[in-house]
C-alpha cells in the first residue's frame, strides 16, 4: 500500500509487542500508536482484509500490521479519514500504488467522489522486525497533520526535515502532510 502517512504526535506509553513465538493480540499492538488514554476507545480493522476486529467509541481508528513482510507497521488515525485510507487499501491490493495510486486518488479527491478532511492527526510506528524477538530494536515514531494539496508557501513551513521544527511532505499532492514530530526510539525506551 502507498502508506499514505498522516499527521501524529509523540507516542508516549505504549507497550512492547510479544515476541513472534508469543503470537501478539493484533487488536493490543494495533493501538500502540495511541496514547494510553485513547487504546480502549479505537476501533481496529484488519489491514488485511478490511474486517473490523474491535468498534470502538471514541472516533478513532488503527490498523493491524501489514502481514507478510518483516515490519511492524501501524497507523491510527481520526475515523473520518477511514474512507479514504480504505481507498487507498483497496488500490494497493489491486496492484495500483505509488504515482498511480496517488493520481486516482488525488482525482477521487478532487472531484468530491472520495472524502478527505483537512487537519487531522495521524499517529505512527514501524520497524524492522528482530526475527529472535519478535519485536523491533528500535521504532520510528512520528505524527502528522494531513492537509491535503498544502502548499509550504502559505503555511511558512519548509518542506524538509528541519529538526524539532515541523515539515511539509508532498507539497501540493493530495497526501501533503505537516510532519510534527519524527524521531527514532529504542523499542525498550518507548513503553
Amino acid at each position: 500500500m502507498t502508506r499514505f502517512v498522516l499527521l501524529g504526535c509523540l507516542i508516549g506509553g505504549f507497550s512492547a509487542v510479544p515476541a513472534a513465538s508469543q503470537r501478539p493480540d493484533p487488536v493490543a499492538t494495533a493501538v500502540l500508536p495511541l496514547p494510553d488514554t485513547l487504546r480502549p476507545g479505537a476501533t481496529v480493522i484488519d489491514y488485511e482484509d478490511n474486517e473490523v476486529l474491535r468498534r470502538g467509541t471514541n472516533g478513532i481508528t488503527c490498523l493491524t500490521d501489514r502481514p507478510g513482510d518483516n515490519r511492524l507497521s501501524l497507523l491510527c488515525y481520526p475515523s473520518a479519514v477511514e474512507g479514504y485510507m480504505q481507498r487507498d487499501r483497496q488500490l494497493s491490493a489491486e496492484g495500483i500504488r505509488g504515482n498511480e495510486s496517488r493520481a486516482i486518488l488525488h482525482a477521487e479527491v478532487k472531484t468530491g467522489a472520495l472524502y478527505l478532511p483537512s487537519g487531522v492527526l495521524v499517529r505512527n510506528v514501524s520497524g524492522l522486525l528482530n526475527e529472535a524477538t519478535g519485536v523491533p530494536d528500535s521504532a520510528r515514531v512520528w505524527s502528522e497533520f494531513l492537509l491535503p494539496f498544502a502548499d509550504p508557501r502559505a503555511l511558512g513551513i519548509p518542506e524538509f526535515n528541519a529538526g524539532l521544527d515541523p515539515w511539509l511532505m508532498g507539497a501540493g499532492r493530495v497526501d501533503a502532510h505537516v510532519m510534527v514530530r519524527y524521531r527514532w526510539v529504542p523499542w525498550d525506551q518507548v513503553e
